[in-house]
C-alpha cells in the first residue's frame, strides 16, 4: 500500500521542489510529497488521485482548491505571528513545517471517523515489513547500555526507518544533546491515556531526530516515569509498531524490567551488557532467576527461562567509546562500539 499523498503548491518552484526532495528522502516520512508550481497542474492531478493533504502557498491559495480535493487544505504563510487557523509558517526548516502540518492534521483526524492517515484498525495500516522490537537492558549499572542502544539505533536507521524509546529514570539527554525539549514521553503517554481514536497522528509529530534515527525525548521526571503502567507502555509500543512506517523499534529499557519484566516478552532480541566482576554476575543471576509475574502474581516460570533464546549477553570495554564528549551520541555509530553494533545487526539479521 502506498503512502498517503501530501501535495504542495507553490509558484516559487525552488521551495516546492526542495521541500518535496527533502521529505521524500526521509524513508520514515508518513506521506509521499508531490510538488506543483501551477494550480492547473494540481487540479489535473487531483482529478485522478487523492491527496490526504494539500499544502498551498498563501499567494497561490484560491477558494476553488477546496473543491478539488476531499483532503485537508492548509496554507503556507509568510507570517510567523498572527497566522490564521490551518496555516503553517513557510520559512522554517522542512522538518518543522512537516511537524506543524502533522499537528494540524492530527487535530482534524480526531474529529473525523474516516481518517485517511495511518489507520490503526486491523488490516488497514501501512503495508510494511515485519517490525523488529529490540530491547537493551541490564540489571547492572555502568555497563554502556545507553551508549550501545544509541549506537545500535543509529546503525539500524541507516538501513531502515528506526525509532528509539529511552525508559531510563535519569537519561540526561538535554545535557548530552545540548538542547532543551519542549515536550517528552509524557505527552505521548497522555495521548495514550486519553484513549484517542488516532494517537499516532498526535505522537509521531513529537519525534526528534539524531541522524536518520527518530526518538521521543525521555521523561525528565522519575515520578512521571514510574507512574506509567505496563499496559500503557505496551500501547505506546503498539502504536509505533502498527500505526507508523517504522520497521525497527529500539527500547533502552532502563530499570523498567525490574518492575515490569513482561515488557521483555515484547522484544524479538534482548541485548544485555554485562560485566565480569563477582557482584555484576550475582545481580544478573538474581534477575534471571526471578519468577515471572503474571497478573500481579509470581509465576513458577523464571524470567531467564522465558527470554533465554532471545538474550544476547554483551561484554563491552570503555575503549570502544568515542574519546570526545562533543556531539557524543552522534559520533557513536563511527566508533568501535558502532562497528560492534553493526556486527550484532548482521549476526541477528536485524
Amino acid at each position: 500500500m502506498k503512502r498517503p499523498v501530501l501535495a504542495v503548491l507553490d509558484s516559487e518552484a525552488g521551495y516546492a521542489v526542495s521541500f518535496m526532495e527533502y521529505i521524500n528522502r526521509q524513508n520514515k516520512a508518513p506521506f509521499e510529497v508531490r510538488a506543483f508550481t501551477d494550480p492547473e497542474q494540481l487540479r489535473i492531478f487531483l482529478l485522478q488521485h487523492r491527496a490526504a493533504i494539500v499544502l498551498v502557498s498563501e499567494k497561490d491559495c484560491k477558494e476553488e482548491i477546496r473543491e478539488w480535493t476531499g483532503g485537508s487544505v492548509m496554507v503556507l504563510t509568510e507570517q510567523r505571528r498572527g497566522r490564521k487557523p490551518n496555516s503553517v509558517f513557510k520559512y522554517q526548516a522542512a522538518s518543522e513545517v512537516m511537524r506543524d502540518v502533522m499537528r494540524l492534521y492530527g487535530a482534524e483526524e480526531e474529529s473525523r471517523s474516516d481518517a485517511s492517515y495511518v489507520r490503526e484498525e486491523p488490516g488497514s495500516g501501512f503495508l510494511k515489513r515485519r517490525v523488529r522490537i529490540i530491547g537493551v537492558f541490564s540489571p547492572i549499572g555502568r555497563c554502556m547500555k545507553t551508549a550501545f542502544a544509541m549506537a545500535l539505533g543509529q546503525c539500524l536507521a541507516a538501513k531502515k526507518p528506526t525509532v528509539l524509546l529511552n525508559m531510563e529514570s535519569c537519561p540526561a539527554y538535554e545535557e548530552i544533546m545540548h538542547t532543551e525539549y519542549e515536550t517528552d514521553l509524557g505527552e505521548a503517554i497522555y495521548h495514550i491515556r486519553n484513549e484517542e481514536r488516532h494517537p499516532a497522528s498526535r505522537i509521531l509529530p513529537l519525534m526528534q531526530s539524531i541522524g536518520d534515527m527518530d526518538y521521543l525525548p525521555p521523561f525528565r521526571s522519575m515520578r512521571e516515569l514510574c507512574a506509567v503502567s505496563e499496559e500503557e507502555w505496551e500501547q505506546l509500543i503498539g502504536v509505533l509498531e502498527h500505526a507508523s512506517t517504522y520497521e525497527s523499534i529500539v527500547l533502552d529499557l532502563g530499570e523498567i524490567p525490574l518492575m515490569m519484566p513482561g515488557l521483555l516478552q515484547l522484544c524479538d532480541v534482548i541485548y544485555m551488557p554485562v560485566r565480569q566482576d563477582y557482584t555484576a554476575k550475582a545481580k544478573i543471576r538474581s534477575f534471571l532467576e526471578r519468577p515471572l509475574q503474571e497478573d500481579g502474581k509470581d509465576s513458577a516460570v523464571q524470567i531467564g527461562d522465558v527470554i533465554e533464546e532471545r538474550l544476547r549477553r554483551l561484554t563491552l570495554s570503555d575503549d570502544v567509546l568515542p574519546l570526545s564528549g562533543d556531539r557524543w551520541f552522534e559520533s557513536l555509530p563511527y566508533s568501535r562500539l558502532g562497528r560492534y553494533a553493526e556486527e550484532c545487526i548482521m549476526r541477528d539479521q536485524l
